[in-house]
């Protein structure tokens, strides 16, 4: 599988996820990033399957359900998720072995349907304004095994298997490694994770 992510009209960084074949390698999975412009790659590599771009390719096969009826949204089986404002929602990623959760981030109704379609994370990144492909820099992807709702279904739960040492950009295997500790002026924190899983500057540069 080769996935793409556009950064404008001429040019794309090109993710290659290489699933191994067979028990001895069952599990492995190996990462490349090339960059190269859009008529380079279909020169190159003819006989490839892009897909995922930057601006994620509209995903209009996936409907959602409607919210008019609220007995409906609250206790029926039609999903049929609450973006706020700003067309995003909540989405808690935890660990489906150890339950720990990862991190904390948002989707928006592509980048929801995107995770639904390729069964990995991706979520709107605020600061950016763009749809993020979680790991698709790092390699640190996130499995999606299922997708939990509220009651309102105005937030998610997601139970990934994440891939790599860590889900944190800052080197911890969680965004929550420290804990508020004691009151002061101001509040403390402490470490809840000792030590990093990786180091950032190797992964990100």
């Amino acid at each position: 599988l080769v996935q793409s992510l556009v950064r404008d009209e001429s040019s794309c960084t090109v993710f290659f996820r290489l699933h191994a074949i067979g028990s001895l390698f069952s599990g492995n999975r190996l990462f490349y990033f090339l960059r190269c412009t859009k008529a380079d790659l279909v020169e190159q590599f003819p006989f490839i399957l892009i897909r995922n771009t930057h601006l994620m390719s509209t995903s209009t096969e996936i409907t959602f359900g409607s919210r008019a009826d609220r007995s409906a949204v609250e206790q029926g089986l039609s999903f049929a998720p609450k973006f706020d404002s700003d067309g995003l929602i909540v989405a808690v990623a935890q660990d489906e072995s150890t339950n720990e959760i990862l991190m904390v981030a948002y989707m928006n109704e592509e980048s929801l349907k995107q995770t639904l379609e390729i069964g990995e994370a991706v979520y709107y990144s605020r600061s950016r304004k763009e749809l993020w492909h979680k790991g698709a820099t790092s390699g640190h992807t996130q499995v999606v095994k299922k997708i939990l709702t509220d009651c309102d279904q105005d937030a998610l739960v997601l139970k990934v298997h994440q891939h790599g040492p860590g889900c944190c950009h800052t080197g911890y295997r969680s965004c929550f490694f420290r804990k508020v500790e004691k009151l002061g002026d101001p509040v403390e924190l402490s470490a809840e994770i000792a030590d990093r899983a990786y180091d950032p500057s190797k992964v990100y540069g």
